[in-house]
């Protein structure tokens, strides 16, 4: 949906399963249209698509059958999900969910891929975005993704003078990987911006708020750093992590143990009031309990009130939306792929959905404070 200022609300469709095409397309005509029906009926929609390799090498050949579908049912694409390349529900994911990342071919091919798809769906006058991994899992330097990012860079340059559309590569931070807090993702853009004037305008930052709050840093602080330091945040995942004040290691279990589950990485962070520390996922923070503030890389929606949790929604401030709506041309989307494995009781997803988007488009509708 376009609100005010070029800014476009959307969720993404990686809240469902499907990793075909055939089945991402069903979820849209059902699921995709239910919410739409109920959030904006009389307004074009725009769709958080999430396409796995198998499912572009399939649209690929059906962009003719879904552009009309689009024109036909008041949906649009600007933005695509181009984080997860393999399975994404129903399996062990974990570390897996990065590869194959930014130092293979294999990363390189599939995102030229979804330019061309993204060329192909990008209405006329918008800019698009893609979302992706921030370069690989871990902190041991690889000199091959530089160069990988430089091709991807060159070819975005040259596909906007072709077709006149410009997309953006946009490198989402995340706990425990090359690019995870504010500083090593601008101490790495630093770096980039010296290989090409290009980067500067192709290549960008996916602003996961839940991300940046499991690291204790605000989504305020972080568009204000990145935007002072000329790094364009085109794509901004609305999400919220969870978050609990914890001093023994029996309240611990209890709250969290049911959120434990095999398919997903859940880096945790904790707050001692003195030192931060860092535990690559659930299981091992709550072996090695430690009290403190607890932030834990499990996406709720933004609306979630949990029972013995609460999330960092609190965390998403007021300024932050100002400067957002102030600055306009971005592509807002909600965010909340763990939904299904969210322990205890919940509302229907797509009602879920709607609520978040309600919330959302509230926010954006706020009068201007500075």
């Amino acid at each position: 949906m376009r609100i005010q200022n070029n800014i476009h609300l959307m969720y993404c469709l990686n809240i469902y399963k499907g990793e075909s095409w055939a089945e991402n397309f069903k979820a849209i005509r059902k699921e995709a249209a239910e919410v739409k029906k109920n959030f904006c009926p009389n307004e074009p929609f725009a769709l958080g698509v999430r396409l796995s390799g198998a499912a572009v090498v399939e649209l690929k050949k059906a962009l003719p059958t879904f552009k009309d579908f689009l024109k036909n049912n008041g949906f649009y694409v600007v933005s695509i999900n181009g984080f997860p390349f393999g399975s994404f529900h129903g399996t062990v994911i974990k570390e897996k969910v990065y590869q194959p990342d930014w130092s293979t071919k294999e990363r390189v091919e599939y995102t030229k891929d979804l330019v061309d798809i993204l060329t192909e769906l990008l209405p006329p006058d918008e800019v698009g975005s893609i979302s992706t991994v921030p370069l690989f899992y871990g902190k041991k330097e690889n000199t091959k993704c530089e160069d990988n990012i430089m091709e991807i860079t060159e070819y975005l340059a040259i596909k906007e003078g072709e077709t006149g559309k410009r997309i953006l590569l946009s490198l989402e931070p995340e706990p425990d990987c090359y690019l995870d807090d504010l500083r090593s993702t601008v101490k790495y853009f630093h770096r980039l911006f010296k290989g090409s004037e290009n980067t500067k305008k192709y290549i960008g930052v996916c602003l996961d708020c839940c991300h940046s709050s499991v690291e204790f840093e605000s989504p305020l602080d972080w568009y204000r750093m990145l935007k002072a330091n000329g790094i364009k945040v085109m794509k901004v995942q609305i999400s919220s992590a969870l978050k609990a004040k914890l001093q023994s290691r029996e309240e611990a279990n209890e709250a969290l143990t049911p959120f434990i589950d095999k398919e997903y990485l859940h880096q945790v962070r904790i707050h001692t009031g003195r030192d931060l520390l860092k535990f690559n996922d659930l299981p091992a923070a709550l072996s090695g309990f430690v009290p403190g503030e607890w932030r834990i890389h499990f996406h709720v929606p933004v609306t979630w009130e949990g029972e013995k949790l609460s999330s960092t929604t609190d965390n998403l401030e007021e300024e932050f939306f100002a400067l957002l709506n102030a600055d306009g041309k971005k592509h807002l989307e909600l965010e909340t792929y763990t939904y299904r494995i969210i322990p205890g009781k919940k509302l229907p997803i797509n009602e879920s959905i709607i609520s978040e988007l309600n919330w959302l488009k509230s926010k954006m509708e706020q009068p201007l404070r500075f």
